[in-house]
Order: C-alpha cells, then structure tokens, then sequence
C-alpha cells in the first residue's frame, strides 16, 4: 500500500495487474493472493520502509504465495547493511532461505558504493539476465564500482563491529526519543519517523535544531505519519555524545514550546493589565 514508488512504477511497466494490499498486513495479502492464485501471483514489498521505519513481515508473505508457485519480491534498500546478523538484510533478520524469494537492493546506501543487484537462486538470476530489458539496455556499473561493492561485502563478512555499532546506535536514539514522549513505529531500525503536537510546532522546532546545529530533516513525503514529519536516522559512525546532543535539542526544543505555550498572557483592558492562560 504505501511501497516505494519506484516498485509502483516497474510493476505497471512490466505489464503485471497491481493489487495493493493493507499496510502490513499477511492476511490482506493472503486474502489477494487466494483471489488471483489462478492467474499466477507475484507479491512485491519494501523490507524495511522509508516512510515510517516498519518492516515487511516476509514470513508471512511467502506463506500467503500459492502453494507450489509464486514469487516473493523483496526490495532490501532500507534493509540490506542495516537489520540482519553482519548487516546482512531482512533475509538474515528473519533467518529466510527459501526459492521463491528474490532480493533486490541498492548498493548505494548502506554499504556505500555505487549501482544494485538482485539476490536470487541462479535459475532466476539467469531469467533475469535473459528477459529483463532494463537490465539489458542499461549501461553496466564501470568495474571499479563494481570492485568496491565486492571489497564492501568482504567487509561485511568478516567484520561485525559497524552493524553492532548501529543496532546499539539505534536502540540508544529510540530510548532517547520515546523518553520524550515521542511516538515511533516500534521495529529496530534506524529510520525513526515521527511527528510533534501540536503540527505548527513542528516547523518551529526543525528551525530551533538548525540553530542549534542539528539537522533533523522535516519532510512532506507519502506514506508517513502525517503530510509533514520529521525522519531521522542514524548510522554507525555517529557516536553516543552525538545522539545524545540530537535527544538533548530536541528535548529543549520541546520544553521552550511548553514554556511558551503556558505563559501567561497580558490581556489590555481600560484601566489595568490583566493576566489570561494558564497560571
């Protein structure tokens, strides 16, 4: 329902009839795929999304395929260097081995590079190679993007430390943030999308954290909590007096609203001032 655009657009292209499904939900899905099971079925999702932080619940979905038949399509971009053992992506987060599910992701996130990829069973990686027309008539990655990507997944596969490093970086801003109050979507992952009540104070607060040094993007994007939310993230570089400073500006950020809000104001009146509001 509220996948990235980009699959919206190659699914049409590609010729396919688009049924959307609710939000995360397995038994809507299920209950689509029972209806067109005659016609062939092809479920496509976001792992992780932009827009609000949540993870597709991939389990569920390859249990709503046809039985025997069928495609689980899973766009990893948000995931891939992110959730997962090693930062290896939903598959690994969910501990997923399975034929019908093909990864797609891009190399230009997470793991720093440059182009994308599909992870699949090599049949399927040959009938992409063969059918796919995008793929075809694109030109190829140059090599040396291409080395880097394989030097980054080395990385990846010996080393440990960045995705711990971001797993503990992410748990510490979600405490930080729902410490104060601040309402967002409960998967681990370091995408945290919210908003601040009222909606008028939001616009204020981005403008204070800019004054203060922090860049807390304020954003109109579909599929979010509301028309305009803040989306933050963090990233195993970042360190813990650096999200501490994010929790701490927001936390002022709040406070001086509250102040302000609660003031007491001066109402004029003929012969003397006249306190109004709350004491």
């Amino acid at each position: 329902e509220i996948c990235h655009r980009s699959i919206v657009h190659a699914v049409e292209a590609a010729g396919f009839e688009v049924f959307r499904y609710k939000h995360l939900s397995v038994t809507d899905a299920t209950r689509l795929a029972r209806e067109h099971e005659a016609d062939g079925v092809t479920i496509w999702t976001d792992t992780v999304f932009a827009a609000d932080g949540a993870i597709a619940r991939l389990p569920g979905l390859l249990d709503a395929l046809p039985q025997g038949g069928g495609a689980l399509i899973a766009d990893d971009c948000h995931g891939f260097c992110a959730i997962g053992p090693y930062g290896r992506g939903a598959a690994a987060y969910f501990g997923l081995r399975d034929p019908r599910l093909m990864i797609t992701t891009t190399l230009a996130k997470g793991l720093g590079c440059y182009g994308g990829c599909v992870a699949a069973t090599r049949e399927r990686i040959a009938s992409v190679r063969e059918h796919a027309g995008i793929y075809r008539g694109t030109t190829p990655v140059p090599p040396p993007y291409a080395h880097a990507a394989r030097a980054a997944l080395r990385v990846m596969q010996r080393e440990d430390g960045p995705a711990e490093r971001l797993a503990e970086n992410t748990r510490l801003a979600r405490a930080g943030l729902e410490a104060l109050g601040i309402k967002i979507h409960s998967d681990p992952v370091p995408i945290m999308t919210f908003t601040l009540d009222p909606r008028e104070f939001q616009e204020k607060a981005h403008e204070g954290l800019l004054r203060d040094g922090i860049l807390a993007p304020h954003i109109e994007y579909p599929g979010g909590p509301a028309d305009r939310y803040f989306r933050v993230t963090v990233n195993a570089a970042h360190t813990s007096e650096q999200i501490q400073r994010l929790i701490g500006a927001f936390a002022g950020q709040i406070r001086g609203w509250h102040a302000q809000s609660t003031r007491p104001k001066t109402v004029r009146t003929g012969k003397a001032g006249v306190a109004a509001g709350a004491p």
